[in-house]
């Protein structure tokens, strides 16, 4: 009898120390649950430094990248405003919503470049969008060059045709007296149109497709296109002006760099002029000499 109970005091004991150490294992992890680790992450950010307004589309003085240190719990924290997954670079981006000068500009307001919500959240009634057709040759490099969000310069590049008066030792067939001739000088010019102008689609043009002919049997195929977005006020002028030349795109023109808005072939070649000069002149002497 006392053996039987000596026994079931035994198993009873070690019942016992065995959900003790089970409780007490359990116990600790429970505590170090509810006591974790904090540890710091380092976050970048971009500041608005004036209001920024739906449609918007911001360049690098539109903003500056500010740095902070937030301590976090776990290593899975997200700040709504940490730009780690974007980069600090925004140049290009669209504002979708209205951003204060001075607050956060938060990824979720942003809409990337190229992307679809890009057209259609970047067009309005305010502004068009205008289609510049790049050729092969020259000027096909800003198909690689530019992107969507890229700010160009457009300008006009025309003929301009000018009365030239040359030395003649008889009357002409239109009255004009002995001496003189009258002559119509083809002089090329450049003149911007628009600066800071930004580029909302840049597209290719397929292979069988730009081996088609020309429809203009002078210039060389169409190899793609690039899309800028105008303002009405914009789009209704170069709409005039378009058949006057050539519409042509270069990268934005900064303000420190040195361009002025109209350029003659004179003063880029001021040779050719003088050769017409001498030409006209040794054309007089030698008509004069002839009498």
């Amino acid at each position: 009898m006392n053996q039987r109970i000596i026994l079931i005091l035994s198993v009873v004991i070690i019942a016992v120390g065995i959900v003790g150490i089970i409780r007490q294992k359990s116990g600790d992890g429970a505590v170090a649950k509810a006591a974790p680790q904090s540890i710091s992450k380092s976050i970048i950010y971009a500041e608005a430094v004036n209001d920024l307004y739906p449609g918007d589309i911001i360049n690098s003085n539109s903003y500056v990248i500010k740095s902070q240190t937030v301590t976090v719990d776990n290593g899975d924290y997200k700040d709504a405003k940490d730009l780690s997954a974007l980069g600090s670079d925004l140049s290009g981006f669209l504002i979708r919503t209205k951003v204060a000068q001075g607050e956060a500009i938060l990824p979720a307001v942003l809409e990337k470049p190229g992307t679809p919500g890009y057209l259609k959240h970047g067009l309005n009634s305010e502004y068009s969008l205008y289609g510049v057709p790049i050729r092969k040759g020259s000027d096909e490099y800003l198909l690689t060059s530019l992107t969507a969000g890229s700010r160009v310069a457009i300008y006009l590049r025309a003929i301009k045709k000018e009365k030239v008066v040359s030395s003649t030792p008889e009357v002409s067939s239109d009255g004009t007296p002995p001496g003189s001739q009258k002559n119509e000088d083809n002089k090329y010019f450049l003149k911007r149109i628009f600066n800071n102008v930004v580029v909302m689609d840049v597209s290719k043009l397929d292979k069988e497709k730009t081996n088609e002919k020309s429809s203009w049997s002078n210039k060389e195929p169409i190899v793609g296109n690039v899309a800028v977005r105008l303002n009405n006020k914009q789009f209704v002028e170069i709409k005039t002006i378009e058949n006057i030349g050539d519409i042509v795109i270069t990268p934005e023109v900064k303000a420190e760099d040195y361009l002025r808005e109209d350029i003659h072939q004179d003063e880029v070649l001021p040779q050719f002029k003088a050769i017409k000069e001498l030409r006209g002149n040794s054309n007089g002497n030698s008509n004069g000499n002839e009498k």
